[in-house]
């Protein structure tokens, strides 16, 4: 009787165990990507929906950013609003820390406040601010 020698049985398991875990993979990828495939999204991420400036004037603590066309409904609970100041400094009255706080997204406006980092005290400016706005969706 023929018997295999124990290095090629060694090596039909490891091809074995090599071709199983192959399989799987591309299963799991297939599966994956037919479950993305079902739906298109509706706001895909990473869409910029609107963009634009606004100014804040001396003593102003607050402004609502207005625009059009409204946002899409379908996207309006997966928004972010990403704002920046174009001035470098002395807009503020205090020392201390500041920043510009985004809220009340809706489908036409957004508010933005310029407020106390320790406190959350409003600040109204004490020169022109001039604000940079991005309306970007972010995942589903």
């Amino acid at each position: 009787m023929y018997c295999q020698p124990k290095r090629f049985r060694m090596n039909w398991t490891r091809t074995h165990h090599l071709a199983v875990l192959l399989v799987s993979t591309l299963l799991t990828g297939i599966l994956t990507n037919a479950a993305y495939a079902q739906a298109p999204l509706a706001c895909p991420p990473g869409q910029v929906l609107r963009a634009g400036v606004a100014d804040f004037l001396v003593g102003q603590a607050g402004i609502y950013v207005t625009f059009s066309p409204p946002l899409p409904a379908a996207c309006l609970n997966h928004v972010v609003v990403v704002v920046q100041q174009t001035n470098d400094g002395a807009y503020s009255p205090t020392s201390a820390c500041t920043y510009l706080n985004v809220l009340k997204i809706k489908s036409r406006n957004f508010q933005v406040q310029h407020k106390g980092c320790s406190d959350g005290v409003p600040y109204p400016v004490t020169s022109d601010l001039e604000v940079r706005w991005l309306a970007i969706t972010t995942t589903q």
